[in-house]
């Protein structure tokens, strides 16, 4: 099955070795692993739970003088459905996942990002893949661009860190996102702007907001 684009519209397969997983040749895999614990000198299965794997990649801080730039990027992403500590239990017993599904879907403000279509990790290549995401996602051509630091979206889940690259706007142009890539506004924010966002929850991206931290940004 395929997309309007000519892709398979379900990228996702079995990794090579047979093992419990699936891996996006696009640059994802999601392993299923067993988190375990030294008890008593000796290590024991405690668990198991997903692992997201992902390539080498980087958000992108774009700065004009005091101003960040953001763009609207279409997720998966939205209020939950039910309110309650036991929000996926009720799911699953109320057989509401079709409607969970289907809820998803808003675009947030958030700083440019992607991951290069390479698999090494030399420092100029998340630069280049940085300078490639500014211009595709948001239209805007940087200079001065450094590697600040890294981010791990959330442990718990995923194995990697991704790095932040920060860099100066020198041009604005015309975005040219990829075919699968959904994407809406670029603008520029003020510190006082960013915190009225986030004050409000429309700014809420977990790595945009660590990343802005690493660069220095005081909103």
């Amino acid at each position: 099955m395929q997309n309007v684009y000519g892709a398979p519209l379900i990228g996702w397969r079995k990794t090579s070795d047979g093992a419990r997983a699936h891996i996006n040749p696009r640059g994802y895999a999601c392993v299923w692993g067993v988190v375990r614990k030294m008890v008593a000198g000796e290590m024991v299965d405690l668990y198991e739970q997903p692992v997201i794997f992902e390539n080498v990649g980087s958000v992108v801080a774009c700065f004009r003088d005091d101003r960040v730039a953001l763009v609207q990027s279409y997720r998966m992403v939205g209020e939950r459905l039910l309110e309650g500590a036991d929000y996926v239990r009720r799911l699953d017993d109320e057989k509401r996942w079709g409607e969970a599904i289907g809820h998803l879907g808003v675009y947030k403000w958030e700083l440019p990002r992607g991951i290069p279509p390479t698999d090494t990790t030399p420092e100029d290549v998340i630069i280049g893949a940085a300078k490639l995401e500014a211009l595709e996602e948001a239209g805007l051509k940087i200079e001065d661009a450094k590697v600040v630091g890294r981010i791990n979206a959330n442990p718990t889940f995923f194995a990697h860190p991704q790095y932040v690259v920060s860099g100066k706007i020198v041009a604005r142009t015309q975005s040219r996102p990829e075919a699968l890539e959904i994407i809406g506004k670029t603008s520029l924010f003020t510190p006082v702007h960013v915190r009225e966002m986030v004050n409000r929850g429309e700014l809420d991206d977990g790595l945009t907001l660590a990343a802005l931290g690493i660069c220095g940004y005081q909103y």
